[in-house]
């Protein structure tokens, strides 16, 4: 990969934030998928990943029908922390 064009994908997955866990895990269940933007009324709100389904739903034993992906998606820095 010489080009940063090139390792971008040019319609990352995306789903609502009242989505159903099933959702998120359909898509990234395909290999192509790594991971899934979460937006609410068109604002981003967090990013899903495999990890972070299997820490947030599968191990607490969670209902991946009913809980919604809003809740459990990773925020997005919104700080920098401050430099040393």
């Amino acid at each position: 990969m010489s080009k940063v064009r090139e390792a971008m994908v040019p319609e990352p997955r995306t789903l609502d934030a009242e989505a159903p866990a099933t959702e998120a895990g359909e898509l990234l269940a395909r290999p192509e998928v790594r991971a899934v933007f979460v937006s609410r009324a068109g604002q981003f709100v967090g990013v899903l990943t495999r990890k972070t389904l299997v820490r947030e739903i599968v191990a607490p034993g969670l209902d991946r029908k009913t809980t919604a992906v809003g809740p459990i998606a990773e925020r997005a820095a919104t700080e920098n922390p401050p430099i040393p």
